[in-house]
Parts: structure tokens; sequence; C-alpha cells
């Protein structure tokens, strides 16, 4: 892909497809029981043990987790309408594209190590999060 923000070509390939693969199955069940984004999950087993750019392991788990996430919706509204709540949905729905519009062209100037630190501060944040809402505190 080229690097926007430096105007190089940046040569990947993608590996260790099968493990990909096997975690990535953990990750969705993961997501479907717990209603978390699999992203959390996807981006770094992208990155970090398949090999691709964390740009390209950011935009990809995007897209992805948007198909899987248009599938689920309609399952579930499908099948217990009375989970979705469309009066929420929308306004959310209008968010979220918004923010992921000004995030991809965010993400197209910022470098790599930016995009990097970014996402390990967020990971962080959700962790802790997570680990005070399990220990009782907030909501």
């Amino acid at each position: 892909y080229l690097e926007s923000s430096t105007g190089h070509l940046v040569h990947y390939r993608v590996g260790r497809v099968p493990l990909g693969v096997a975690i990535s199955t953990l990750a969705g069940l993961i997501s479907g029981l717990l209603g978390v984004g699999g992203g959390i999950i996807q981006v770094p087993v992208m990155n970090l043990i398949m090999g691709v750019p964390i740009k390209v392991a950011t935009t990809t788990s995007t897209y992805v987790i948007g198909i899987t996430a248009m599938a689920g919706a309609f399952v579930y509204y499908n099948h217990k309408p009375s989970f979705v709540d469309p009066a929420l949905a929308v306004p959310v729905t209008i968010g979220v594209f918004l923010g992921a519009t000004f995030g991809s062209r965010l993400l197209r100037r910022l470098r790599p190590r930016a995009v990097r630190n970014v996402f390990t501060a967020v990971m962080v944040i959700y962790s802790l999060q997570m680990v005070a809402r399990a220990a009782g505190f907030g909501a």
C-alpha cells in the first residue's frame, strides 16, 4: 500500500493465516457473546501475528466489522426485535458514520507509529474500564 503520510510504498505479505483464522474465530465468539467490538482483538492479531501494517490492520478490521455487524444486526432484528431499539440505533449510527469519516481522513495524515500509539492507549483505557466494572465500580 502507499503510505500517505510519507509517500512510500510499503510491501508486506499476510502470514500465519491458520493462526489468524483461529484467533479471529475466538474474537467473533467473544464479540457475539459479549457485544464488544472485535477490532480490539483483530487489529493486534493482524498486525502482530499476521504481519500486516497497522494502518492496513485498522482499516481491514473496520471493513470486516462493518460487514459482520450488518449481518448480526439483521439476525438480531429479525429474531429478537425487542433487542434492537431503532430510536437509539439511528442517532448512534449517525454519530459512528460521522466519526468514521473523520477518522479515515485523519488516518491518512498520521504516521503508523502514531496510529499504533493511539490504538494502544485506547486498548489500555478500554481494559481499565472493563476491570473497574468487573470490580463493581461504575455502571
